[in-house]
């Protein structure tokens, strides 16, 4: 391991947020998670919202794209004033901002205007801090015009205390914060959705019962973070204070005077330091200094350790009494405050390794799952898909970009088709096969692995997105296929239960024996490539809410316009997107080896194009890949198309 270290266990960080938010929504409070501490983590931002936030707020523009590239979806809330200059950013990557300039405001809503969209905005009160906000005896005209911006809805009113003046909230300055929130609201004849009381040092307040009742909302960054009340640093119920640990490596270990030999004048940073003469002491040198993290901000684990001061390369220590006999090489824990845990992120010298109950997910984890199944087609074969898949090669590809493999073992015996089964008992086979199949589908995301399923016929996908929904309840899909699946036992011109696929994870399969599969909302679903489509299938399409691109609308807008669409109906999935794949969506002459071949599908390029921006969008969670068939394959054209299409999907690039 490379140090400077920063050990970030995102368990206790999702802990503290739910203990936050526990807190919060006893009294009618809603929580942003402030994620600017940790320079807009993806993976904190993750476990804030595992722990029940709303909505993310950050200071940086530069943090919101990146976790929007990396599928966090979820309401963004700009915490720093926005700049007149980049009031288009702002509306393209937030949905709302703290406000006290008009002028801004006017350019968020010419902004807003032109991309189509409402930016919501809060307006900041001053309430004795003095740092950003508009005077209360403005305030009302203020409102006033903000109302009148086109491209722009008055969200709320909030204020900020303790950060810049030190004021702390108090149960005065709020509850001017709530009649000045009230006075709007009368006058103007709206209702405010939010009334945001500040930051972590309003938790005090609440915890003794004298916030206002009116009071709705808060955002919060240290007290998730680092469990701590910011106004006496005190800690906070069922939280953790240990969920970041600063780690650096012993570099030097002598016994030293205690004060500096000869004549003392100012330090590297024009500091004149005073030393205590206490005699020869055992000192060590850590590899951290200030260009790494603040050290005031830092304090050893290990008892009786005293930091003696810090360079810009290095921090010195006084071991003498230590509890510990350290060596050359040893590693020095440290705990870490607000101040020294922004520095520490934002420094590009310290390695940032991020944990879950002790282990480094670091390194990315796939769990390949064979589901040999073709019960659900009208003929024999999808059962040999997943052994056709690893023998041409998916393992040797997915090793190439570097994730740790674990391929599971058969879930299942292979569930053939079989003609003289009645449709109840393909039912009852296709429900176990599912259960087993999201059984095994939740445990790889609990063990925060990717799941990747191989299969078997499109009923594949009922099992794999009801596991996926049993973990990530916020996760959309995108299914790819010839066939929209949206047939039911009354529609269906065969029978056949793969071309009920999409009902049953949209509920719509008329209760039949489906009711403990975790479903997709009609608006969280994509079906990408559909040309093939019964009569009454086709009625039942129009009046849904499913999101479909026909290969009409792929020939018309190119694949590259289908899936950027794609990708922002689904932006409010916040838990990522589930991929499935059937090799039918491909025309046959690139993949003959399907059940159901239908003509004029997408071709290669447009397969390889749509995996490829779905993986640069960081959306997919989990996969399927679905209908391919070895007995109608021809030199196993389709099962390599399908082990290469998968390795895209996860990341495969022509330059590595």
């Amino acid at each position: 391991m490379k140090y400077p270290a920063l050990e970030i266990n995102l368990d206790k960080v999702e802990q503290n947020a739910k203990a936050i938010v526990n807190l919060c929504s006893q009294h009618g409070i809603r929580v942003s998670g402030v994620v600017k501490g940790v320079c807009g983590c993806v993976d904190v931002a993750r476990a804030m919202l595992g722990g029940g936030v709303e909505q993310i707020a950050d200071s940086r523009i530069l943090n919101f794209k990146n976790l929007s590239d990396n599928g966090i979806n979820t309401e963004k809330m700009l915490l720093r004033l926005p700049m007149l200059s980049n009031a288009d950013e702002v509306v393209a990557n937030c949905n709302i901002s703290l406000n006290s300039q008009l002028s801004t405001v006017r350019s968020l809503g010419q902004a807003a205007v032109k991309r189509g969209r409402v930016h919501k905005v809060i307006i900041m009160i001053e309430l004795g801090d003095l740092r950003e906000g508009v005077l209360v005896k403005d305030a009302l005209d203020f409102a006033y015009s903000v109302t009148a911006i086109e491209g722009i809805k008055l969200e709320g009113v909030g204020a900020n205390l303790s950060c810049f003046g030190g004021v702390i909230p108090d149960q005065n300055n709020m509850q001017v914060l709530v009649d000045t929130a009230q006075k709007i609201e009368d006058s103007l004849q709206l209702k405010l959705n939010i009334i945001s009381g500040g930051n972590s040092s309003s938790l005090p307040l609440l915890m003794a019962g004298k916030m206002p009742k009116k009071i709705n909302h808060l955002r919060l960054g240290e007290s998730i973070l680092l469990g701590r009340n910011t106004v006496d640093g005190a800690s906070l119920p069922d939280t953790r204070q240990d969920a970041f640990i600063l780690k650096g490596e012993i570099i030097e270990l002598m016994t030293k005077p205690s004060r500096p030999i000869g004549n003392v004048a100012y330090d590297a940073f024009g500091n004149k330091p005073y030393f205590e003469d206490r005699g020869d002491r055992k000192r060590a040198i850590i590899a951290i200094g200030r260009q790494d993290v603040i050290p005031e901000g830092i304090s050893p684990l290990c008892k009786n350790i005293e930091i003696l001061g810090a360079s810009s390369d290095h921090l010195l220590l006084d071991v003498n009494d230590s509890d510990k006999d350290f060596k050359i090489g040893d590693i020095v824990d440290f705990n870490i405050d607000y101040a020294a845990l922004l520095s520490a992120m934002t420094s590009p010298y310290v390695k940032k390794i991020l944990n879950r109950d002790s282990k480094t997910i670091s390194t990315r984890k796939i769990s390949i799952i064979p589901v040999p199944i073709s019960i659900g087609a009208n003929t024999f074969g999808s059962e040999e898909g997943p052994s056709i898949m690893m023998n041409n090669g998916l393992v040797d590809e997915i090793k190439k970009l570097d994730y740790d493999i674990n391929v599971v073992k058969s879930i299942m015996k292979p569930l053939e088709y079989d003609s003289k089964f009645s449709l109840d008992q393909c039912l009852n086979f296709t429900l176990k096969g599912s259960i087993a199949v999201a059984r095994e589908a939740a445990k790889a995301q609990n063990e925060h692995s990717f799941p990747l399923l191989i299969g078997g016929d499109h009923t594949v996908t009922i099992g794999s997105f009801s596991g996926l929904r049993s973990v990530k309840a916020k996760t959309g899909m995108i299914m790819f296929g010839a066939h929209a699946n949206f047939n039911t036992m009354t529609t269906s011109q065969t029978g056949n239960l793969h071309g009920m696929a999409a009902a049953v994870c949209c509920g719509m399969l008329n209760g039949q024996k489906y009711e403990k599969i975790n479903t997709v909302e009609q608006k969280d679903l994509v079906i990408i490539g559909v040309r093939s489509i019964d009569s009454e299938e086709r009625k039942r399409l129009k009046d849904s809410k499913i999101n479909i691109f026909s290969m009409e609308q792929i020939d018309a807008l190119g694949m590259r316009e289908v899936i950027e669409q794609s990708i922002e109906l689904l932006r409010h999935c916040s838990d990522g997107i589930h991929v499935s794949l059937s090799m039918d969506v491909v025309s046959p002459e690139y993949a003959p080896g399907v059940s159901v071949p239908v003509a004029n599908g997408i071709n290669c390029r447009e397969a390889f194009l749509a995996m490829e921006m779905l993986a640069r969008s960081k959306l997919p969670v989990s996969m399927d890949i679905v209908e391919l068939n070895p007995r109608f394959d021809c030199d196993y054209k389709t099962a390599k198309l399908a082990v290469s299409l998968t390795a895209s999907l996860l990341g495969k690039q022509l330059i590595y």
